[in-house]
């Protein structure tokens, strides 16, 4: 999905939009209606081809992975947001880098359990 996302992006961002605030809504709602409906597509292809169950397990196991991949978002998200040589006065507050480090740690926790629950490591 990555992937599609980026193609979607790069050929939304080759399109000449004039700069007033009409033709920028006109193209941001062409834009959601070319993504709608390409995944739209992409789901009646996947459902006809592997049918109602399979879909399901596929979906289920493309949150899994995305589970997987958020730490290491976060952890970039976080580090940047910290940064105050970057963020300037916009940098996070103490009491926020305490909050969102929590959350990272038991967003991490879970899924490490999760991935010792898949390899039958926990019960």
């Amino acid at each position: 999905m990555p992937h599609n996302l980026y193609l979607h992006s790069s050929i939304v961002q080759t399109r000449a939009v004039k700069r007033d605030p009409a033709s920028i809504r006109s193209a941001i709602g062409m834009s959601r209606i070319d993504t709608i409906a390409s995944l739209v597509i992409a789901a009646l292809i996947g459902v006809q081809m592997l049918g109602n169950a399979a879909v399901g397990q596929l979906l289920v196991a493309s949150q899994v992975v995305l589970s997987l991949q958020l730490p290491f978002a976060l952890y970039l998200l976080i580090r940047m947001t910290s940064d105050r040589s970057l963020m300037g006065e916009f940098a996070n507050t103490l009491p926020t880098r305490l909050l969102v480090w929590t959350l990272f740690v038991a967003i991490s926790a879970a899924n490490l359990w999760l991935v010792a629950q898949t390899v039958g490591l926990a019960g």
